[in-house]
């Protein structure tokens, strides 16, 4: 079967004159439908899916439909994502709607052109220009929904895209069956709690005319009262209750009996022996004959055992916590300085009111290098207590021990007396009485035996010293930070020997003579982010060149060894064979499986040529072919922006692929940008608005000189501290009826390709 052909050559599309073949109105589908919409909320599971779908079949969106009497939109990515407080929207006038009454796959490659479709308000809006969806069926066979992907261009989709949604359609129905079911769990298990929770311990009636309370043992038991059956008032009790629960009490219980309405409220009550006991109070009104309230009957339970599990697992979960945070942050910095300063941060206030933290120099002495208080008042003081608090000291007292022993110091009490014994410096004294001190913490930074820091967490008299399990946690953290800080030194060595090895294989390109060729390379920020991307300009046998972008999946030493060997096998293939940007990929994917070379890359390659024909016409041929590669951008001498966006699969994914290649006309003063996803890609931010980001800078700055283009390019669009390397290749086509512009530099040419066709007019064969 031909690859090429497309989905509508397979799929048998319904005419709009023909009857629905599924009946939405169903009460037995519409009931399906229902018991599946607690599975939507936040589904984090369906809109990876979504954006899986996207993905795969290479759409900006995609989206999950659910649909009852009105369509709700259960998940998606891109423009499918679901806004947060968004209504179901009618099914008249939904795409999905047509899917699911079809009963099959809907295939639309032109939508304002398909009269299916072609009224709805998804595609008159313009949001739909090409559509796929297939409907979503449960175990019963009803169908449920749809699930689709969509651009807002036309395209032509293919039989195998069909197929992968198809596939993707059962696992959406599973999750959706699965996220039900646990939503109905977490209903039942609600509904046991109430019942379990009216059973209660103690009981109690309370008589509203006479305004008596009547009690059992366990009831008198937990208000700390005498053992044994007593008539009370409700302000005898009152006295018993927490001063900060006690409307919650008597006030509550005359409300809810105004209101004939149950009562319920958790109080805190204080007993004789000084100890605070939480209680569950639930009551029901009762009426007399005539409906009239006459008072509540009710029960209650003890809950300080739960309390008192749930603030332990809440300290236990912030310690935790705190850890995680401590490792993300320490983590996610490779540079001492930012590792200390995440960790002064971390650690306040959960562990300490205000901390320190001390590295040692270059000349083997401790330095402060970081503080912070959780007042933003006493952070200044904080700074200035640091600069001073080492001058003179050079016993090894106080947290000064911690430096010198390599073991944790720990002052439980009277910190600020012991300190004031140890500090040197008169002004240090003074500025730590500001400071509120009365424990104290010193623990040990250490790279194997070591001692390379120190990190001093500080308490004041408001709270109690480190716990145990609070010690613990800041003892780990203090080693996660040892292990950040040893590695520092050695991450940055890699960063080095990374981007050296990165910068030696991307060479200074070829500069044709009316061509000029600008190459930009950014290092990410993180030593582990630098490695795979690269750029490369360079002549073909016939005069033609050949201009490649692309990416190594993967980012550290590996992918910059890798990136070398996919970039001279490309070189090669290209001079050797002197072919076409499609059939070089198509060897280097073969060299790849044949050299069983373990690396998949992105990559773009365009070719600029040039017959005698095409001289006289003052134009230039652009061949390319796109392995996955973000696409290239074109500006024109007129502000005018287009797309490469034709792709096909990544190198190294699967041998054997038909890769396609495009061609364009290009006028002399056309400028050709091609980079990697570093430039338009960022966190929390769909990829097409980067792209989209570009087109706009590059027509904003296309009157500038080309240097000074991809400089500003760079500036504008490249963050301070970029998470992804970044390769830029920018080629402006400059008129041959003219010498070539002084800013452009000199012609950089192998000694054996052919001249410029502009100044051999016998020239036929492509040149560029």
């Amino acid at each position: 079967m031909d690859e090429s052909a497309t989905a509508r050559d397979r799929v048998v599309v319904v005419p709009r004159t023909e009857p629905l073949v599924i009946d939405l109105g169903d009460p037995g589908r519409l009931a399906a439908v229902t018991r599946l919409l607690p599975a939507t909320a936040g589904n984090a599971t369906l809109d990876r899916l979504c954006a899986l779908a996207a993905r795969l079949l290479g759409t900006g969106s995609a989206q999950v439909s659910l649909l009852s009497d009105a369509q709700l939109v259960a998940a998606g990515a891109g423009l499918g994502r679901p806004v947060p407080g968004q209504l179901p929207s009618p099914l008249g006038q939904s795409l999905c709607t047509v899917t699911a009454a079809s009963g099959r796959p809907l295939v639309v490659d032109r939508a304002d052109a398909d009269a299916r479709v072609c009224l709805l308000e998804p595609v008159t809006s313009g949001s739909v220009g090409a559509y796929l969806g297939v409907p979503l069926r449960d175990d019963e066979d009803r169908v449920i929904g749809a699930l689709c992907v969509f651009d807002p261009e036309p395209r032509a989709w293919l039989e195998d895209q069909v197929a992968v949604l198809e596939e993707l359609a059962p696992a959406v129905v599973a999750e959706l069956e699965r996220a039900a079911a646990v939503a109905e769990r977490d209903r039942a298990q609600f509904r046991l709690g109430v019942a379990i929770s009216a059973g209660g311990i103690g009981s109690w009636e309370w008589q509203l005319g006479p305004g008596e309370l009547h009690a059992d043992e366990r009831t008198m038991s937990m208000f700390g009262l005498p053992v044994g059956p007593q008539v009370l008032g409700l302000e005898e009790l009152e006295r018993r209750v927490h001063p900060l629960d006690r409307g919650l009490f008597v006030p509550s219980m005359y409300a809810a009996v105004e209101a004939r309405e149950d009562y319920a409220a958790e109080l805190r009550l204080l007993g004789a022996d000084g100890v605070t006991r939480w209680v569950v109070v639930r009551g029901r009104t009762l009426a007399d004959l005539a409906g009239s309230p006459v008072g509540l009957v009710g029960a209650m339970y003890e809950t300080t055992e739960q309390h008192e599990a749930a603030e332990s697992a809440t300290a236990s979960a912030d310690l935790v916590n705190l850890l995680a945070a401590a490792s993300d942050l320490l983590s996610g910095s490779l540079e001492p300085e930012d590792a200390v300063r995440s960790l002064t941060r971390v650690v306040v206030p959960r562990l300490a009111d205000w901390s320190m933290v001390s590295l040692v120099g270059a000349d083997g002495r401790l330095e402060d290098v970081e503080c912070w208080h959780h007042d933003p008042e006493l952070r200044e003081v904080t700074e200035r207590f640091t600069e001073r608090r080492l001058v003179g000291r050079a016993d090894p007292d106080g947290s000064l021990s911690a430096f010198d022993s390599g073991r944790p110091f720990v002052l439980e009490s009277g910190a600020v007396d012991f300190a004031h014994k140890t500090l040197r410096d008169p002004e240090a004294r003074r500025l730590l009485d500001q400071l509120d001190l009365e424990s104290v913490a010193a623990l040990p930074l250490l790279n194997g035996g070591t001692v390379i820091g120190t990190i001093t967490l500080c308490r004041g008299a408001g709270r109690p010293p480190m716990s145990p399990a609070e010690l613990a946690t800041a003892v780990d953290v203090g080693r996660r930070a040892s292990t950040t800080l040893s590695l520092a030194q050695t991450y940055g060595l890699e960063r080095q020997m990374s981007e050296g090895l990165q910068r030696s294989l991307l060479t200074e390109p070829v500069q044709p003579d009316h061509v000029e060729v600008v190459v930009r390379y950014v290092p990410a920020s993180s030593a582990a982010q630098v490695g795979g991307d690269w750029y490369d300009a360079f002549m073909q046998p016939d005069g033609a060149t050949l201009f490649v972008v692309g990416d190594v999946v993967g980012h550290d030493f590996a992918a910059a060894a890798a990136m070398g060997q996919l970039r001279n096998l490309l070189r090669g293939i290209a001079v050797a064979s002197g072919d076409s940007p499609a059939s070089v990929l198509d060897q280097v994917d073969h060299a790849i499986e044949t050299l069983r070379l373990d690396t998949t890359a992105t990559a773009v390659v365009a070719r600029l040529e040039q017959s005698k024909e095409d001289l006289a016409a003052g134009i230039t041929r652009l061949r390319w072919s796109n392995a996955g590669h973000p696409p290239a951008v074109i500006v024109d001498a007129q502000g005018g922006t287009r797309l490469l966006a034709d792709h096909d699969l990544l190198l190294g994914v699967l041998t054997g692929t038909e890769r396609r290649e495009s061609e364009l006309l290009l006028e002399r003063g056309a400028t050709l940008l091609m980079y990697t996803d570093g430039l338009v890609e960022r966190r929390f931010e769909e990829l097409h608005l980067g792209i989209e980001r570009l087109e706009r800078t590059v027509a904003e700055l296309r009157e500038l000189p080309l240097q000074e283009m991809a400089d500003e390019l760079v500036r504008r669009l490249v963050p301070d501290a970029p998470e992804d390397d970044i390769a830029l290749l920018a080629i402006r086509l400059h008129p041959q009826d003219r010498p070539r512009p002084a800013e452009a530099g000199p012609v950089v040419l192998p000694d054996n390709i052919p001249e410029d066709p502009a100044t051999r007019p016998d020239q036929d064969g492509p040149s560029a």
